[in-house]
């Protein structure tokens, strides 16, 4: 027994010969034949691609760039709350009163009693922000001119025929003669409706389901493009609650509460009115949202902000319509030259803008980490619209209705964004990915020492054992025939 085990222990347990064939010949083991060649110029070619090669790998694509994550889009969503200039307080308050500028103060308003007009005058009125927003598909009208006429129904119901159901009527109720369009009872601009605010209170998921927030939790940035510059800059959204330091929503010198927003300013731009109104939960704890309204309230009786507002509070972002506008390169006074209509300019005949809230939690020189939560960046882009409006219908009755003609700012919100993770199976496909491109090293060392090195003759004698050609040799026939008796003869013999 003990024999047997240290025969097969030896593996002569096998035998010598496997039908006809040798047995160490079957089981051979081949390896390929290394050789080294001394030349310090082969050497050095070979590590400095190495070298190229993993700092374009592991340091530029993997640390630098985090080619190694997963990526997966967003689904996001969006709110708009709009709300009037007021005095430091919340419209919803019985003691709150709107900040509306004088009319003797608007340039564009025939009440104007300064020395600079606008270019484009008309009548003004006064609308809150509960009355003024028109909700469309996709998006939100904010009307800054409003064409308002009256509308008598010359078409009985149950007509057999009928060339006009509705037809327009003067501010006396006489119908209107002639061609042409019909004129407009009222046609007056919004008064300080750049000074309008809009709360975006957005989050988003990534399509894995892996990755969820809450704007209230990242970090917030606005872009800011000059049309005529053609260069953009990106801000901070200025934090203001009282969680803004906890989440690390602010730098260090930011003090993230009232304090850090006591600066002169425009008195038409003031936000501080804006009060949180809502709880928001995270995790199994509710945030109050009335304490970010006590810090935001200490100590500012004159707080008043610049006249770009973009601001944090706990329900979301605050810009004024004057600042997405001015993110995109344009303002209300924009103009340009109809062949028909002569002058116009924005706040006469509108446009279309998109706001546009871009995710993202890469960063450089991470490894297994992105960065959580994610940060987000609000831009503005003007689509090239010459005309928004929109025609409502109200005060229906069986004798007439009311129509308004809304032109106005037709805004769009856009969510997008790539959320990265860490998993060491992507890590492990781009090491895979490395180590082949490592391989190609050793071929691109030996191309050049084989066909374009000064001493390509000596590397190909060094690395290749050349035989005689076994076809051509004379006598090869004879030879290979003699070779073949004397191995038939030796295993005969065995």
């Amino acid at each position: 027994m003990g024999s047997f085990i240290g025969s097969c222990l030896t593996c002569h347990c096998l035998g010598d010969k496997w039908f006809g064939q040798d047995v160490d010949s079957i089981l051979a083991y081949q390896t390929p034949k290394i050789v080294k060649i001394q030349d310090r110029k082969l050497g050095i070619t070979k590590n400095l691609l190495m070298l190229i090669i993993f700092v374009y790998i592991f340091i530029f694509n993997i640390y630098f760039k985090g080619e190694h994550f997963i990526e997966s889009n967003i689904e996001g969503v969006a709110r708009l709350q709009w709300q009037e200039p007021t005095k430091r307080c919340n419209p919803l308050d019985i003691e709150c009163e709107a900040n509306f500028k004088s009319l003797e103060q608007l340039p564009y308003c025939k009440s104007y009693t300064g020395g600079d007009p606008a270019a484009l005058i008309r009548g003004c009125e006064y609308q809150d922000a509960r009355e003024l927003p028109v909700t469309l598909m996709g998006g939100v009208l904010i009307p800054t001119h409003i064409n308002r006429f009256k509308q008598k129904k010359t078409c009985a119901d149950g007509s057999k025929s009928c060339t006009r159901k509705f037809s327009y009527v003067d501010a006396n109720g006489a119908l209107q003669a002639g061609d042409g369009e019909a004129v407009a009872i009222e046609d007056n601009f919004i008064a300080n409706v750049e000074d309008f605010t809009v709360l975006i209170d957005h989050s988003f998921r990534t399509q894995d389901g892996m990755i969820a927030h809450d704007d209230f939790f990242m970090r917030g940035y606005y872009k800011k493009c000059d049309k005529k510059e053609q260069n953009c800059t990106t801000t901070p959204i200025k934090c203001v609650h009282e969680f803004c330091k906890k989440y690390g929503l602010v730098d260090d010198k930011e003090s993230g509460g009232a304090a850090s927003l006591l600066e002169a300013a425009d008195d038409s731009s003031q936000v501080a009115s804006l009060r949180a109104s809502s709880r928001r939960l995270t995790g199994a704890s509710a945030l109050r949202a009335n304490d970010a309204e006590e810090e935001f309230a200490k100590g500012s009786a004159e707080l008043e902000l610049k006249k770009d507002i973009a601001i944090s509070i706990s329900d979301g972002d605050v810009f004024s319509l004057s600042t997405l506008l001015s993110m995109a390169g344009s303002s209300m006074e924009e103009s340009w030259w109809h062949k028909k209509e002569g002058l116009e300019n924005i706040r006469q005949r509108g446009t279309a803008i998109v706001i546009h809230i871009e995710y993202n939690n890469r960063e450089h020189w991470v490894l297994f980490s992105p960065k959580d939560p994610p940060i987000y960046t609000i831009s503005v882009t003007q689509r090239p619209v010459f005309m928004f409006k929109q025609a409502v219908v109200s005060n229906e009755t069986p004798e007439g209705r009311d129509l308004a003609v809304n032109y106005g700012i037709y805004l769009e919100v856009k969510q997008t964004g790539v959320i990265a993770r860490f998993e060491i199976v992507a890590l492990l496909i781009t090491f895979t990915a490395a180590m082949a491109l490592l391989a190609a090293s050793n071929m691109m060392t030996d191309a050049l020492a084989l066909y374009v090195m000064p001493n390509k003759a000596l590397y190909n004698a060094a690395k290749y054992d050349v035989t005689e050609d076994m076809v051509d040799v004379p006598g090869s026939k004879e030879a290979n025939a003699a070779a073949a008796e004397e191995k038939a003869s030796q295993e005969k013999m065995s």
